[in-house]
């Protein structure tokens, strides 16, 4: 028997409201700005308008996950070459806020950061994140509360529609930790959400995996928790 669940941590309450609003009010405009092109082309990106309750919106920042392989022939993986906009001061400002607070250790500092926008019947299927980025990694929830399912298969029962073993609930304002079992054994997937929803995603690259010409935040890198 093996514990599917090892390793994950779900802290509650970490964002108040009033952090909720301000954060929420930069992601949508740097959602407008990647609808008007003025953003690189590989940090924003959102579904075919005939994706049917697959997809959400998505906002790369420091690196490029390659999801699926592209017309151009890249792999699932992380592209080393593709310029990207790094991360906005806002996000930023939340790990700062993470290290200072002792949530976030400073020995694995998240250098990228992934923002998904979900709007209504929007999820994401079952998957194992790629190992190209360090255990832990870090998921924050904005808007509605809403479920993720974990289970070492998940079974799709039609769109938005999957059966796992076990669901945990998101609340809003919290942060989920993902390592251990639940990371690299089990996998896991969003069920097509009933409201929307925003995830703000933090990873740390693994170091044979760093960008070409990809600078470390060094404002970030000397962060140390407050002593209590």
């Amino acid at each position: 028997m093996v514990n599917i669940l090892e390793g994950l941590a779900l802290y509650t309450g970490v964002f108040s409201k009033n952090d909720e609003k301000r954060i929420l009010d930069f992601v949508f405009n740097l959602r407008d700005r990647g609808r008007a092109g003025l953003l690189r082309p590989r940090t924003y990106s959102e579904p075919r308008k005939w994706m049917c309750r697959k997809g959400r919106i998505t906002i790369q920042c420091d690196c490029c996950y390659n999801f699926t392989e592209d017309k151009q022939g890249n792999p699932t993986e992380i592209l080393r070459y593709d310029e990207m906009d790094p991360k906005p001061y806002a996000i930023k400002r939340m790990v700062k806020w993470l290290i200072r607070w002792s949530i976030l250790p400073p020995v694995c500092i998240p250098n990228s950061c992934i923002i998904n926008i979900y709007e209504k019947g929007s999820c994401i299927p079952p998957h194992i994140d790629h190992h190209g980025f360090v255990r832990p990694f870090y998921t924050v929830s904005f808007i509605s509360r809403s479920n993720i399912l974990f289970r070492n298969e998940i079974n799709i029962i039609g769109p938005g529609e999957f059966r796992g073993s076990i669901e945990i609930p998101l609340p809003m304002g919290s942060m989920l930790v993902l390592k251990g079992n639940g990371a690299d054994l089990a996998k896991y997937c969003i069920l097509g959400v009933r409201y929307p929803r925003v995830f703000v995603i933090f990873r740390r690259i693994q170091d044979d995996k760093i960008p070409w010409g990809f600078l470390p935040d060094l404002e970030l890198k000397e962060m140390q928790p407050y002593e209590l």
